[in-house]
């Protein structure tokens, strides 16, 4: 949930002139939870009426889906995991779903955000049996790594093979874990009971790319327990500038750095304690919990001088009930807030609202829904309890920080270890305004984060994605959908915290940048433009060498302040023959999509409420 203050633009100032509008591209984003609560399952294939066929492992997988996950039908009420980043263009999903009859399992990658195809990129995929502890042998303990986008096209190109096959040697699997003989021993290259195909799109940033699987699951294969055994996914999206960017389920569990040294080879002892890693299950009937809507007391703003309530309607999708569910809401600047930036509202300021975390209460299966609400928070004049955040009191503090925008996360759990959640927590980082010229300010925050040894700062990176859609003017057309007759600009900013860790991959060491999240916002100009011209300004941001990389330090436990600046330039050309279709010169694709599937949170940007 975003909240702006509406203390007042002056009206002969080109700045956004309209309250902000309900986000409709609705993501998700895990938080760090305890392995014990990051549950997986694979329900059973179901298709679609008339072609009842699980995901295509196959040339038809790129014929009739275009190579694109999403689009597979065979993933059809499956288990779906999004690696969100705040806003409307997440940086990916992982799916999930099995073949009981024929004993395979089936999982589905899709990559976003990329900012070029490398060899290196990597999916890598642990199975745990027999549930061994960290550190114990384990005789069936395996591990999968997959090169999707390796020869075939070339370099830098991705796989556009025709049939999505991907090279021979790019499969790579072990079994038997031995951390006294220095872990995993040799890698079987394409062992016939995995097979795989991959597809990338794009020829410019930010790009795409994907990968399916399809895994023998009985004693052929993996020889998976019908209960539970432990699971670990790591897809590794890697940079030409020599960078890596982990994305792992559990969330935020990324390969160890060894104790001696600050590298750790991708094919050697790199996965994570199994104490870390999530559960995962072939049991087909499985909890589905996810928040359909966020609410407050206050419909579209948040008051300065009265009580706020926040609200969220929870719904479960799946078969079975999910029983002692809660709800934890958070508050933080609008921008890159670090994981110690989150707080309880009012905690800041030693007036934390009551009922937060809120009471367990049950949410039955077979699309159920309950309804999760805090107590009441009013801003006072508490004096802040962290000096180094604010001098401030509490009301003047939200009245003016950050242009008065600040968001609320939403994060779910339960005392039930069979509770599967596709998500558990999320935000909205994306902000919704009309411009002719627009100026919006985000902090990149560092409370709690680590300096790498030798260095005195925090180190992010930072890039720019532009989607433009041109406005229509056909009368006919603008009849039936008249939101075409605007032109739209989606400005979204990634970034990414630098560690001083690094990972080999085939012989090249990469540093490890730990996702750090996304902002934007979504711009409308009535009528047609020739485009849009944009900056992001900053005290010690750093260009990188195109007009879509940005670097910046910031001192440990200090925020910095960026400023979003884009202006509208008035159109010389005639319309676009497709109206409301989006400009492939001008812009990069971009992907917004609903999320239906599993646990969801959708949160509500809002502005504040003028005293009374």
């Amino acid at each position: 949930m975003n909240m702006v203050s509406n203390l007042g633009t002056p009206k002969n100032r080109k700045q956004a002139r309209y309250p902000l509008v309900l986000l409709m591209g609705l993501l998700v984003i895990l938080s760090a939870l305890p392995a014990g609560a990051q549950r997986l399952c694979f329900p059973q294939y179901v298709g679609v009426p008339y072609d009842w066929v699980p995901p295509a492992i196959s040339a038809t997988f790129v014929s009739s889906f275009n190579g694109d996950v999403n689009q597979d039908t065979g993933w059809t009420r499956g288990f779906r995991y999004v690696l969100s980043n705040g806003t409307p263009a997440p940086d990916g999903f992982v799916q999930a779903v099995q073949d009981s009859s024929g004993h395979f399992i089936y999982l589905g990658f899709k990559i976003q955000n990329d900012i070029s195809y490398d060899l290196y990129d990597s999916v890598v995929i642990g199975f745990n049996p027999n549930n061994t502890g960290p550190g114990v042998a384990g005789a069936n303990m395996q591990r999968i790594i997959i090169h999707p986008l390796v020869g075939g096209s070339g370099v830098g190109v991705g796989n556009i093979a025709p049939d999505g096959k991907i090279p021979a040697g790019q499969i790579e699997y072990y079994k038997g874990y031995d951390p006294n003989a220095g872990g995993w021993p040799a890698a079987v290259l394409d062992p016939g009971f995995i097979t795989a195909v991959a597809q990338s799109t794009g020829t410019a940033p930010p790009l795409t790319w994907n990968l399916q699987v399809k895994i023998k699951s009985d004693a052929g294969g993996l020889n998976l327990p019908g209960g539970d055994f432990g699971m670990y996914i790591n897809i590794v999206r890697v940079e030409n500038g020599g960078t890596d960017t982990q994305f792992t389920w559990p969330p935020n569990v990324p390969f160890i750095v060894p104790i001696q040294g600050n590298e750790i080879l991708l094919e050697g002892d790199s996965l994570p304690p199994t104490n870390q890693w999530g559960t995962a299950s072939l049991g087909t009937s499985c909890t589905g919990v996810s928040v359909t809507s966020v609410s407050s007391n206050h419909p579209g703003v948040i008051s300065l001088n009265q009580p706020n309530q926040f609200s969220a309607l929870v719904t479960n999708s799946g078969t079975k009930n999910a029983d002692h569910i809660k709800a934890t809401f958070q508050i933080a600047n609008f921008g890159l807030p670090a994981r110690d930036d989150w707080l309880i509202p009012g905690q800041l300021h030693n007036n934390a609202i009551g009922g937060d975390p809120t009471a367990t209460q049950p949410v039955f299966g077979g699309g159920g829904t309950a309804t999760f609400s805090t107590g009441t928070w009013t801003l006072g004049t508490n004096a802040s309890t962290d000096p180094s955040a604010t001098t401030l009191n509490e009301h003047d503090f939200y009245a003016t920080n950050n242009s008065g925008h600040e968001c609320i996360r939403v994060t779910l759990d339960s005392t039930d270890p069979d509770t599967v959640f596709g998500v558990q927590s999320s935000w909205n980082n994306f902000n919704f305004g009309n411009t002719s010229e627009f100026s919006h300010p985000a902090t990149i925050g560092t409370k709690g984060y680590r300096i790498p040894e030798g260095q005195n700062q925090v180190a992010f990176d930072l890039h720019v994605i532009r989607q433009l859609t041109l406005a229509c003017t056909d009368k006919c057309a603008l009849a039936n959908n008249p939101d075409q007759g605007r032109s739209k600009l989606n400005y979204i900013v990634t970034g990414c915290r630098r560690t001083g860790t690094f990972l080999v991959i085939k012989g090249k060491k990469f540093e490890n940048c730990e996702n750090a999240g996304a902002f934007g916002f979504g711009l409308a100009h009535d009528g047609l433009v020739s485009g849009f011209t944009d900056e992001l300004l900053g005290e010690g941001l750093q260009k990188g060498k195109d007009n879509n990389t940005y670097h910046i330090s910031v001192p440990p436990g200090k925020q910095a302040v960026l400023n979003t600046h884009v202006v509208s330039i008035p159109a010389n050309v005639p319309p676009p023959p497709k109206c409301g279709k989006e400009n492939p010169r001008l812009a990069g694709m971009f992907l917004f999509s609903g999320l239906f599937v599993l646990g969801f949170v959708v949160l509500w940007p809002r502005k504040r409420k003028p005293q009374a």
